[in-house]
């Protein structure tokens, strides 16, 4: 499997991640799924993080460094400052959510690091901003602190933002993911067109080389490099 097939695979489990941006929850660092009836105020199902490419252990038993902390602490502070103050002010263990929160902003890091991956980033902290808006105006009501009514106003409102930036990033993911698919056509079409010279030289290496679990170097080790397939012929040929 090769690169461009992994990343394929990546913006796959991507889309599917963002498919409901309709339930809101306090430290949703997972995706976001669309409200059953009766459950506006769902908590969205246990959390699932694949992405950890950052370097932030966000699912190891280790406790991340503080420079990891601080740095997604900054981060926080300013695009999700309700859940960042709520989480400050919890008593006793919170560690795992402590790695919650920092797997949401190693996924974003990501994203953001990938390539052409700028839209869809902006686009997904726009989400964070105003899924932590609806955290905050549901804190507020909970806590009966300003007019209900007035809240009430906002959160439909900041609702209704959430669902369209959903909607977007999701839009925006499946550009991606159509983009990648149109380069794998254009390879595979490489493929076909060059397979007598691609079977010369896969049968020169193994004929050389062995293959995993009867390799014919000493003490059937593997060889020191082996060399990736061309996506392409090389000039000439």
């Amino acid at each position: 499997m090769n690169r461009q097939t992994l990343r394929i695979s990546g913006i796959l489990r991507a889309t599917a991640w963002g498919a409901g941006a309709g339930a809101i929850v306090f430290f949703a660092a997972s995706r976001v799924q669309a409200p059953r009836p009766g459950r506006m105020a769902a908590i969205v199902e246990r959390p699932r993080f694949r992405d950890n490419a950052s370097g932030i252990r966000a699912q190891q038993s280790t406790m991340p460094t503080d420079r990891e902390w601080s740095e997604a602490q900054e981060f926080l502070r300013k695009y999700s400052p309700n859940r960042l103050n709520q989480f400050q002010n919890l008593t006793g263990p919170h560690e795992r959510i402590k790695r919650l929160l920092l797997a949401r902003y190693a996924r974003l890091m990501t994203m953001k690091r990938s390539p052409n991956g700028e839209s869809v980033y902006n686009a997904s902290v726009r989400q964070l901003q105003l899924e932590d808006q609806v955290f905050g105006i549901c804190l507020a009501l909970k806590q009966q602190q300003g007019d209900p009514q007035g809240l009430r106003a906002e959160l439909k409102n900041t609702v209704a933002a959430l669902f369209d930036t959903g909607i977007q990033v999701r839009q925006l993911r499946i550009t991606q993911l159509e983009t990648a698919l149109k380069k794998q056509a254009s390879v595979l079409e490489t493929e076909k067109k060059s397979r007598d010279l691609r079977i010369e030289q896969q049968y020169n290496f193994i004929s050389s080389h062995g293959v995993l679990g009867a390799y014919f170097g000493p003490r059937s080790a593997p060889p020191k490099r082996i060399p990736a397939p061309q996506s392409q012929p090389t000039d000439g040929q």
